[in-house]
């Protein structure tokens, strides 16, 4: 039997939430210079097992990003050596309009070299920092 989708269900509850949150990625690769410079040089990926994460910093000339990716089914704190400076979250998967729980973590972070975040269980965070000319 095939597969068949039901394009119906994408304007529905979760279904549409994740439509949505596709979208919204779709649009940051295209809007933030470091998600669309593809180059695997303009890349660093850190694991840390224990805390079930997993953080990607890409950067480019005039920016940076991290993607904190939590997948510990608790809240954990981090401690990430950031770039000073302020930092402005552009992604949140813990935020109600993605059907999450409610997030620990305003809009922007202010680093000084480091900073500590607070993650909710299974949770993507996305920050862009752009460095002033």
């Amino acid at each position: 039997q095939r597969a068949i989708l039901n394009h119906r269900l994408r304007s529905e509850g979760h279904h549409r939430a994740l439509f949505e949150f596709y979208q919204e990625l779709i649009r940051l690769r295209k809007e933030l210079p470091a998600l669309a410079q593809l180059s695997k040089e303009h890349m660093h990926v850190m694991g840390f097992e224990r805390e079930k994460i997993l953080c990607i910093r890409r950067w480019c000339d005039v920016q940076q990003v991290w993607m904190v990716l939590h997948f510990g089914r608790s809240p954990t704190s981090l401690r990430l050596p950031w770039e000073a400076g302020l930092w402005h979250k552009r992604l949140d998967s813990a935020e109600a309009r993605w059907w999450g729980p409610g997030s620990p973590v305003g809009p922007e972070v202010k680093s000084e070299g480091e900073v500590t975040l607070t993650l909710p269980p299974e949770s993507c965070l996305l920050f862009a920092h752009t460095t002033e000319s």
